[in-house]
């Protein structure tokens, strides 16, 4: 278990957790599937 900060990383492709709660995903493409409802949620969600 990391204290403040996790980092996994492959090539250009990384995700980053930090201990105040923040996630971050990072690469060329991204894919998300779900085979049910696929929820998104947020205080802001911003597209482009």
């Amino acid at each position: 278990m990391a204290k403040r900060e996790l980092s996994l990383r492959c090539g250009s492709a990384s995700i980053t957790m930090t201990a105040d709660g923040r996630v971050t995903i990072k690469g060329r493409q991204i894919t998300s599937q779900a085979t049910g409802a696929h929820r998104i949620r947020g205080g802001t969600i911003k597209l482009n």
